[in-house]
């Protein structure tokens, strides 16, 4: 409702108003009337944030690796971290399924390591890191140049199944590593979560 245009009128509008929010008040308070019913309901986030997990004593494990950029538009997606999150629990869980360990490592295809580590915050923790000098990080020899050739852009995400091997803690080692998932670029990130992250994993033994 709008108030009356004169300032008497406007001034008894007002003085009305206050008049019959202190009545209903006094009511509520007094019992004669009862308070209405609020509930509040905060909205929370459809993913679990993930958290490090500690050494494994070794055994089949598979490996999620994103390669992002601060430079990069499409890296900078504003709804890849919660993807990327979600991914991080997705993937876990089917690691868990099939007797696996579980880990995440962030690559940062930036020359300047601290752009790369801001960057790389935001999208919540990895169990490791790989930043600095571009696109001859060691990370980035490995999953996109050497030994898992595939597309040179960002967002990425590789998934690597392996076996972790581990000899009285003086020996330490990464053998029959599998390329198992590849998607390059935000497009193909976000239609594979939503079409719940197939995963062809076969058996390690």
């Amino acid at each position: 409702m709008t108030p009356p245009a004169s300032p008497r009128a406007r001034l008894l509008y007002w003085l009305s108003g206050a008049a019959i929010f202190s009545l209903t008040f006094l009511g509520a308070f007094t019992g004669r009337i009862p308070l209405p019913e609020v509930s509040v309901r905060w909205k929370t986030t459809a993913y679990t944030t993930y958290r490090p997990a500690n050494l494994p004593a070794g055994g089949p494990e598979l490996a999620l690796i994103f390669i992002g950029s601060s430079t990069c538009a499409d890296a900078n997606h504003p709804q890849l971290p919660e993807a990327l999150e979600r991914l991080k629990t997705l993937i876990r869980q089917k690691a868990l399924a099939t007797d696996r360990s579980f880990t995440t490592v962030g690559i940062a295809s930036d020359l300047n390591v601290n752009a790369g580590t801001a960057y790389l915050k935001k999208f919540g923790a990895f169990d490791e890191v790989m930043i600095g000098r571009g696109w001859f990080n060691e990370g980035l020899m490995k999953y996109v140049w050497k030994d898992f050739p595939g597309a040179a852009a960002t967002p990425q995400v590789v998934v690597i199944d392996r076996l972790a091997k581990r000899k009285q803690g003086t020996h330490y080692g990464l053998d029959n590593e599998e390329l198992i998932a590849r998607k390059v670029g935000t497009e193909e990130i976000f239609q594979w979560l939503k079409n719940e992250v197939h995963l062809p994993i076969h058996s390690q033994n």
